[in-house]
């Protein structure tokens, strides 16, 4: 025993307490599934001749059941008992004995029913059955916590400095890091790339990016849109231009803006009630099967709004329009592709599927920047409200954190699916010849859909998740945000496989901005000289309160002892606390820069240029015209909440244009900044 008087993990205590958990377990389903409800069935059956059709299948059911619903999770439950993690046991057993509790419901809708059972009583069955579900995946989903240990840092930066850079000894001249918030975001970073796009900033330069949630949909666009383009000229036979290319996805008359600005929704309302009330029941019975197996894929393809979210996301912002019509798009994933990616449990993308390692090369042939995907880790919950243990990263290089490490996308080459399925080929005949195959190495191509580069802007953008940290409020506040959402299986996080990283089980990533929300932390850890922070967070109201800015400023100084300071925020945000408060959001455009607080610590300063998603309603005719017109209609322009993940086409161009007006004379701040 324990000084606290608890048995500990791992001890022969421990071990017998979770064999006779599992003994009674097993027990009680053998005796439900083999002596009593065989002989309801045989009456049942024998009532009405074609009830013999039904019970002649129920019957071998009935026989393989124990194994079915209690070995899976026994056999984690033992596993964990030989851990000494004592949290991990714990959830370990709340999912065990939720999975139980659900088998028993499910086997007892086949037994005799009491004379006091009327129609009602199956919808309290029904509810049972949904909670038992429930509570049996969310234990489950809850020994996916990565404990915090000794950090598995990257010992340098310098292959990714190497990355299509001039100077292969320094840092890249230029970082851009686009935040997190919705299509909100996304419209307004491309409205910012577009202007720095004008200026030669993003082809002349050496250029970094780090994107967060929706300013990882404006990345994944720059990035695919020219991979796709690529792709179908060399299949039709046609010259490619990169140049050109990148002018036309521009262009706001050109069909890259037209088919984003046409229907610019990633989850409308509809769609979000509809996909609450189906993974609150249905998909309860679907993610707890998965989580028992422990398959990642198929856990992530089990909820209705992560899939929703998902492939209208890849639609909007990866589907490359079509040159024959305006609203079609050419790179929708066919038919065979789609059933064999059924059958390998990786049906993650609306569009062809792409590799990482695929877009690298591309990126390197074409001198396209270097990328990287933010995403958050979940780790004890004393580590939540830190930076180094919760940002997980999705690189060109590679995938990972500094708690469980990094592996290469090098490394994981045996992953990649080289075999496809044959022309007319059914899924039937597709899985015979999976089966016949001499290596039989099936297991592999459930893997494929980590590869997916499609998938990393749904990862980076699952803001309902278990993740949330907010250290403003209450310890019961907070476990509310991040059990609900868990627990009625409306999270939109993903289950990666620690065999990534040579361990067994599976960790939980979700929202980028659970960590840092503007994407700037990862840029700071590789040095970027010139760091442009595209914030385009929601401010409820004036003044502004620059959440991001302000989290991120003291995580810098609490974990890496550097200053982050932007002085037009820092007084903006010093005369707010008196009372005299600011009466609009301040300048859109302001410079700052990152220094070690002490001397030892090795490394450079850096210069940063802070845009912020904006509006000087004062002066509204010194905006666009498609800005002015639509913030005099809606007063709450530009500050939509990230929860509306649907705009309409004048909307988008807004936010579009905003953004590419304020970001218009980047090249001169920048040039006056290294004079």
């Amino acid at each position: 025993m324990s000084a606290a008087g608890k048995t500990p993990p791992g001890s022969t205590a421990a071990k017998l307490i979770v064999w006779s958990i599992t003994g009674l377990g097993f027990f009680a389903v053998t005796y439900l599934a083999w002596l009593r409800l065989p002989v309801a069935l045989w009456h049942w059956a024998n009532a009405v001749w074609w009830h013999w059709a039904i019970a002649i299948w129920v019957f071998p059911l009935l026989l393989i059941s124990p194994a079915v619903f209690v070995l899976p999770g026994g056999q984690h439950l033992i596993a964990a008992a030989g851990l000494r993690r004592r949290a991990h046991l714990r959830w370990e057993t709340v999912s065990f004995l939720g999975a139980l509790a659900l088998s028993i419901l499910i086997l007892l809708a086949f037994a005799a029913k009491p004379e006091w059972w009327t129609s009602w009583h199956w919808w309290l069955w029904g509810v049972a059955v949904i909670g038992a579900a429930a509570v049996s995946a969310a234990g489950r989903m809850f020994c996916t916590v990565l404990e915090v240990g000794r950090p598995k840092a990257r010992p340098s930066y310098a292959a990714e400095w190497k990355f299509n850079h001039d100077d292969v000894h320094s840092p890249p001249v230029l970082g851009i890091a686009m935040s997190g918030g919705g299509i909100r975001s996304a419209a307004f970073n491309l409205g910012v790339l577009h202007a720095l796009h004008g200026n030669g900033l993003l082809r002349n330069v050496d250029v970094m990016m780090s994107a967060v949630s929706g300013g990882s949909y404006a990345m994944s666009w720059y990035l695919l849109q020219p991979f796709y383009a690529a792709r179908a000229a060399a299949r039709e036979g046609r010259d490619f231009s990169l140049d050109d290319i990148i002018d036309g996805m521009f262009r706001p008359d050109g069909r890259f803006q037209k088919h984003l600005s046409w229907n610019p929704s990633v989850m409308d309302r509809f769609d979000m009630v509809f996909s609450a009330l189906w993974d609150l029941t249905w998909s309860q019975l679907l993610r707890t099967m998965a989580a028992a197996l422990g398959n990642a894929g198929y856990y992530n393809g089990s909820s209705s709004g992560r899939e929703e979210y998902r492939d209208n996301l890849q639609q909007l912002f990866q589907g490359l329009p079509s040159s024959e019509s305006d609203w079609a798009i050419a790179n929708r994933i066919d038919e065979p592709t789609s059933r064999e990616l059924i059958v390998d449990q990786s049906a993650f993308s609306a569009v062809m599927p792409v590799n990482y390692r695929e877009l690298v090369e591309f990126a390197g042939q074409y001198r396209l920047p270097y990328f990287i995907f933010n995403a958050t880790v979940l780790v004890q919950r004393g580590y939540r409200h830190m930076l180094w243990p919760t940002a997980f990263e999705l690189t060109a290089h590679d995938l990972g954190s500094d708690v469980c490490g990094y592996s290469a996308w090098d490394d994981l080459r045996e992953w990649e699916v080289t075999e496809h399925i044959g022309e007319g080929m059914s899924i039937g005949q597709w899985m015979d010849h999976l089966r016949k195959r001499p290596d039989k190495n099936n297991d592999l191509r459930e893997r494929r859909w980590v590869l997916m580069v499609n998938i990393a802007p749904a990862i980076s953008g699952a803001a309902i998740g278990l993740s949330y940290f907010d250290p403003k409020k209450r310890s019961r506040e907070m476990q509310l945000k991040t059990w609900t959402p868990f627990v009625s299986n409306s999270d939109l996080g993903y289950l990666l496989y620690r065999e990534l990283w040579n361990e067994q089980g599976t960790l939980y990533v979700s929202d980028g901005g659970h960590c840092e929300n503007l994407g700037a932390y990862a840029l700071i850890k590789r040095q970027c000289q010139k760091i442009i922070i595209v914030d385009a967070e929601h401010e409820a109201h004036i003044p502004y309160i620059f959440d991001g800015y302000s989290k991120l400023k003291r995580q810098l100084a609490r974990e890496m002892q550097l200053a982050l300071s932007v002085p037009d925020i820092d007084a903006y945000l010093e005369s707010a606390k008196g009372g005299s408060k600011p009466a609009g959001p301040g300048p859109a455009v302001m410079t700052g820069d990152v220094k070690p607080i002490v001397p030892d610590v090795q490394i450079r300063p850096m210069s940063v240029i802070y845009i912020k998603l904006g509006l000087d309603r004062y002066h509204l005719d010194a905006y666009p015209q498609a800005v002015s017109e639509y913030a005099r209609k809606h007063q709450r322009f530009p500050q939509d909440p990230t929860r509306n993940q649907s705009f309409t086409t004048e909307q988008f161009v807004a936010y579009r244009e905003l953004g590419r007006h304020v970001a218009r004379d980047l090249d001169k701040t920048l040039a006056a900044m290294s004079s």
